[in-house]
C-alpha cells in the first residue's frame, strides 16, 4: 500500500460494557500499530444498553465517535446507522443529526464487541482488499483466547457443528504439567 487508506471500524454494542472496553482497547492498539499506513476512525453504536456502556465509551474513549441510540436497533440496524453517519448510502428509519467525518472512508470493518484485534490485522485486511480490487468483502481469522484456531465459516450449522464448537477437537487432550 503506497497511499494512506482510511478505515472505519464499527462496533455495535448492547449491554457488554467490559467486553466493549477490551474490544476498543485492542482496536486502539491496532490503530496505533497501523498509524504509518492507515487512518482509523472508530464508531460505536450503543443500542440503549442499561449497563452504562455508552457512558464508559464517552469517559474512557472520548476520541471515539459514539452514537448512543435510545432504542435497541439490533446488529444490522446499528451498523446501518453507523454506515449512514459515515456518509455511506444505506436505508435506515433512524436519522442521525451528527455530521459525518470530514474525510470519506475507503474501507469499513464491522467488529463485534466480544472480538479483539491483534497484531497487524488491520493492515493485513486493508492490504488484502487493496491488492485484490475484485474482492469486496473479507473475513478475519479467528482464534480462541488461548490462541488456537477457531472455525468461523461453515455450511448451515448442524448438531455436529455445535458439538465441535463447544468441544473443539484436540483441546481436551492438552495437559499442563506443574513441576
Amino acid at each position: 500500500m503506497s497511499e494512506r487508506q482510511r478505515l472505519a471500524v464499527i462496533v455495535v454494542s448492547y449491554n457488554v460494557c467490559e467486553l466493549l472496553r477490551r474490544c476498543l482497547a485492542s482496536v486502539e492498539g491496532a490503530a496505533q500499530r497501523a498509524a504509518h499506513t492507515l487512518d482509523v476512525d472508530v464508531v460505536v453504536v450503543d443500542n440503549a444498553s442499561p449497563d452504562a456502556s455508552a457512558a464508559m465509551v464517552a469517559a474512557e474513549f472520548p476520541h471515539i465517535h459514539l452514537i448512543a441510540s435510545t432504542h435497541n436497533l439490533g446488529f444490522t440496524g446499528g451498523n446501518n446507522v453507523a454506515l449512514r453517519w459515515l456518509g455511506l448510502p444505506v436505508c435506515t428509519a433512524f436519522d442521525i443529526a451528527t455530521p459525518p467525518p470530514v474525510a470519506p472512508v475507503d474501507y469499513v470493518l464491522l467488529l463485534n464487541p466480544d472480538a479483539e484485534v491483534s497484531g497487524d490485522a488491520l493492515q493485513q485486511m486493508v492490504a488484502a482488499l487493496v491488492n485484490h480490487p475484485d474482492v469486496a468483502v473479507c473475513g478475519a481469522g479467528l482464534v480462541y483466547g488461548d490462541g488456537t484456531f477457531q472455525h468461523g465459516a461453515f455450511r448451515f450449522p448442524a448438531l455436529a457443528q455445535a458439538a465441535i464448537d463447544l468441544f473443539p477437537p484436540g483441546r481436551a487432550t492438552r495437559r499442563t504439567s506443574v513441576a
